[in-house]
């Protein structure tokens, strides 16, 4: 046997060994991955609020809920549809916002102020655009807005975000609670 056949075969074992151990990580990662979305972690990427995991912890948002941000889990709701359609969200980024006004709030613009106004309190970084960055025309909730049973207004903490100030209140019966794991 010469020299070349046998380093052939002295290198194929550890080349198929790395090759198996680098298909078991992918299979472990990929496991954990689809453990962790049932569990419901999510990655958001997203300035609308802190980037980071988050963990969806109940299935629905209620009036008494301690959870201060959210995820829109509706797909058919108008304004989610209008945020997928344009790129706002990816399949794999949740709409996560925070909630800022609830029932029998009174939530207002102030055009000189340039803020959404809560009960006469302006809220941080509320400017309403006329357009989105791309020079696309962005629709503008009305108001004011007096809040009825079930529905919530949502903020962003970023002033380019997309959130209520664009499509108005939202029922919370698509909202689901959130709660930050680890930011980044």
């Amino acid at each position: 046997m010469n020299m070349l056949n046998m380093l052939k075969i002295r290198t194929s074992k550890p080349r198929l060994f790395s090759v198996i151990v680098f298909i078991l990580c992918c299979v472990y990662v990929l496991m954990f991955t689809a453990w962790a979305y049932q569990s419901g972690y999510r990655v958001n990427l997203s300035p609308s609020v802190p980037t980071g995991i988050w963990r969806i912890v109940s299935r629905r948002y209620g009036a008494d809920s301690p959870y201060e941000y959210v995820v829109v889990s509706a797909s058919d709701h108008w304004g989610y549809k209008l945020a997928m359609e344009r790129g706002y969200l990816s399949n794999f980024t949740p709409m996560l916002k925070r909630v800022t006004a609830t029932e029998a709030d009174i939530v207002d613009y102030n055009e000189e102020g340039r803020a959404v106004i809560v009960n006469g309190n302006n809220l941080f970084m509320t400017e309403i655009f006329s357009e989105d960055m791309e020079g696309r025309t962005l629709p503008r909730a009305l108001f004011p807005v007096l809040l009825q049973k079930g529905e919530v207004w949502l903020s962003s903490e970023n002033i380019r975000g997309y959130d209520s100030r664009y499509f108005g209140p939202v029922s919370q019966d698509i909202l689901q609670g959130a709660i930050p794991i680890w930011i980044f």
